[in-house]
């Protein structure tokens, strides 16, 4: 018969195991720094993003794969919530992969402890490549729509003093009727200014 205490044990290294296994296989990427600013832990997705391995990423510096704009933040965007309220959310920064591409990514991090029971900073790391690529192609179809809207309503107020003319045209041209020179000026001026409207 197993002790109370073994079980314990038992189901606590249970839990541990399975803890692990969500960290590790979990399909997002995530990342732990210990108490010194040091990577402590990188789950699988992390290094097949970022093409590190688990052998260059331990013991390294938490800023050693960002940019240059985002190590030199990190104490203010980061840290300094951690301390302040245990957290960090939404911070914005930029990683170098391995190849040296550049990962814009978005950081949610959290203080919390790891199986040995030492502080860890959590962190919740999304690739915000795809969703910037598709803001700024937004952006673009927003400045192409505000740009066919512009020469619309341009198209709409160059055409519309063109069909004043052309009904005055055709008045004179009634009115002076039997004036064949003057019909045949008038025809021309009608005729390039019904090209103008069409363009």
């Amino acid at each position: 018969m197993t002790s109370k205490p073994s079980r314990l044990i038992s189901r606590q290294k249970r839990r541990n195991a399975w803890r692990r296994h969500l960290y590790d296989d979990s399909p997002v990427m995530l990342h732990s720094i210990d108490e010194h600013g040091l990577f402590c832990d990188a789950n699988k997705e992390w290094l097949r993003q970022t093409g590190y391995s688990r052998v260059e990423v331990i013991g390294k510096p938490a800023t050693f794969m960002m940019s240059t704009a985002s190590a030199s933040q990190y104490a203010e965007t980061v840290l300094q919530p951690l301390q302040a309220e245990g957290a960090a959310h939404n911070v914005n920064c930029e990683f170098i992969r391995h190849d040296g591409t550049s990962m814009p990514v978005t950081l949610d991090c959290v203080q919390t402890f790891d199986e040995d029971d030492r502080p860890v900073c959590l962190a919740l790391v999304r690739d915000m490549t795809e969703i910037l690529r598709l803001n700024q192609q937004n952006l673009e179809y927003a400045k192409l729509q505000s740009v066919l809207e512009l020469a619309g309503s341009i198209c709409h107020e160059l055409n519309q003093p063109l069909q004043v003319l052309v009904g005055r045209l055709d008045l004179i041209r009634l009115q002076d009727a039997g004036n064949e020179k003057l019909r045949n000026h008038l025809d021309s001026i009608t005729q390039s200014v019904k090209k103008i409207s069409t363009i």
